[in-house]
């Protein structure tokens, strides 16, 4: 049965018809739904993709693409042997930064404060 006669139909007209009109009927209702959320799902997705392309265009970063855990297996087989379960360790790769000169900065109104004085700009 075609969905344009099934969506003229009223509830009255439903109570009538013969089971397998309404059998029928369901099953192009169904059919209908089930394209309908297919297609939301496809306009959700390329929605998405639009967000993120203006986003990226105005300079900002889109939504992140996360990917999942492969290796759940190992993750759980660790927590059965109740390992050590201390910090993160060191970097192998991490460098010791070494820093040669330190300047503090203090605002005006920090050192006014502190001097009991005004400073004065110079242009």
């Amino acid at each position: 049965m075609p969905f344009a006669d099934i969506k003229n139909f009223t509830i009255e007209l439903f109570s009538k018809l013969p089971v397998k009109m309404l059998v029928g009927a369901i099953k192009t209702l169904l059919n209908k739904v089930d394209a309908q959320e297919n297609k939301i799902t496809e306009l959700s997705s390329e929605n998405q993709k639009l967000k993120d392309e203006i986003n990226r265009l105005k300079g900002e970063k889109g939504k992140p693409d996360i990917a999942k855990n492969k290796d759940d297996k190992k993750d759980s087989d660790d927590k059965k042997k109740g390992g050590k379960n201390g910090g993160r360790g060191k970097n192998k790769n991490a460098k010791e930064i070494e820093i040669h000169n330190t300047e503090e900065k203090m605002s005006k109104k920090i050192f006014q404060k502190m001097h009991n004085t005004k400073v004065l700009e110079m242009s």
